[in-house]
């Protein structure tokens, strides 16, 4: 319960994006644009170098078919998340199982934000063990359908 109270925090259902990108930069654009214009984050442009330098230092998809980039950045006033359903599987991601990548979680906080960060990171990573769940936000018709299955209402 304490996890999906921990992305139903962050997590708006219009920061949900059902997309048809094929790579992994389109992906990003998409989602850094449906952050950036949240007044949660005070500097698009800063949010969106973070983004494309952190990936370049190391993939973030995780397996499973996931992707996490993440970032904190002072322009950030609080922890704030988008979320991408890909349509078709992201093969460029660099996924650490050499596994395509269908969900992207995209997460920003503030600098001093580390606690709050790391919990939510490991909100999702926990969460999306479970292959039925994964499924279930692969197939969902709708973003609200995505966003009841995170927060648990599904």
């Amino acid at each position: 319960m304490a996890l999906r109270r921990e992305i139903s925090r962050v997590l708006d259902p219009g920061h949900i994006l059902m997309l048809d990108c094929r790579t992994k930069r389109a992906v990003f654009e998409r989602m850094i644009e449906c952050l950036s214009i949240s007044p949660v984050v005070g500097d698009g442009e800063e949010l969106s170098e973070a983004i494309f330098y952190r990936e370049a230092l190391m993939s973030t998809g995780i397996g499973l078919g996931i992707g996490v980039p993440h970032v904190r950045l002072e322009s950030v006033e609080k922890p704030i998340m988008c979320v991408a359903v890909c349509h078709n599987a992201i093969a460029d991601y660099e996924s650490l199982d050499g596994e395509a990548v269908r969900l992207v979680f995209m997460i920003a906080a503030g600098k001093g934000q580390h606690v709050e960060h790391i919990r939510l990171l490991a909100s999702i990573s926990s969460r999306l063990k479970d292959e039925e769940l994964r499924r279930d936000i692969v197939n969902a018709p709708d973003a609200e359908t995505v966003h009841r299955i995170l927060v648990g209402e599904a």
